[in-house]
Parts: C-alpha cells; sequence; structure tokens
C-alpha cells in the first residue's frame, strides 16, 4: 500500500466521520444542523479517490445510507443527485474489482428506478440554495 492510498484512506475515513457525526446530531435531536446531499457526497468522492475494493464497498454504503434515508424521510436536503450517483460509479470505476460493472449497472438501474418512482429525475440537488 503506497503512502498516497494510506493518506487518501485517512482523509476518507475523516469526511465520513464528520458526516457520521452530524448524522448522529440529528439523531440526538439537534435541531440546529442539517445533512444535505452535498455532505454524503463529499464523503462518497473521498473514498472514491482512494481506489480499491473496500473503499467502493465504503461509498456504496455511504450512498445507501443517504437513499434509504431520503426514501424514508421525503427530506429534499438529501436527496440523491446525479452527482451522488456520479460519485458511486466513479468508485467502483477505480474499484479494480472483476464485477465493477455489475455493481456499475445496478446502481444505474437504482437511479432509472428512482426517477421512474418519482416522474422526475434526480436531480443536482447540491445546486439548489437550501443545501
Amino acid at each position: 500500500r503506497t503512502q498516497t492510498s494510506s493518506s487518501s484512506s485517512s482523509s476518507a475515513i475523516q469526511v465520513e466521520t464528520l458526516l457520521k457525526r452530524v448524522v448522529d446530531d440529528i439523531n440526538y435531536g439537534n435541531t440546529s444542523v442539517k445533512v444535505t446531499t452535498r455532505m454524503y457526497t463529499m464523503a462518497i468522492d473521498a473514498w472514491a479517490k482512494t481506489g480499491g475494493k473496500m473503499a467502493a464497498e465504503r461509498a456504496h454504503m455511504i450512498h445507501s445510507n443517504m437513499v434509504a434515508l431520503y426514501k424514508a424521510s421525503g427530506d429534499e436536503h438529501i436527496r440523491p443527485s446525479t452527482i451522488s450517483y456520479n460519485a458511486v460509479l466513479n468508485a467502483w470505476s477505480k474499484s479494480g474489482c472483476e464485477d465493477a460493472c455489475c455493481k456499475a449497472e445496478s446502481i444505474l438501474e437504482e437511479m432509472l428506478e428512482g426517477y421512474l418512482d418519482n416522474s422526475e429525475e434526480y436531480v443536482d440537488s447540491s445546486s439548489s440554495s437550501s443545501s
């Protein structure tokens, strides 16, 4: 493992830890903070930059958690975006896994289902003023 890879992993862990802290604060009733799609996407992207299977799995898990939370809450601040989906696809493309193409295909299918279920495209929620 190279120093750059180790450094990237360390950075990704820090970003994910910060995201978890915000989510935990919200779960404990702190109403002065909001989690956003942009925050989730930054954590996903940090793992994508690390590369490797474990990083892709972590990125995918973070995105799946965001999607589940959005579906459960309907909170537009955490609505999946084309950018968040692209970040997960990027993580799998850098994973070096033999089944990365299958993972990417399932992510694209999930995105399409979200589009069809909502009768609208998952939008770049990072461009809205509420993010």
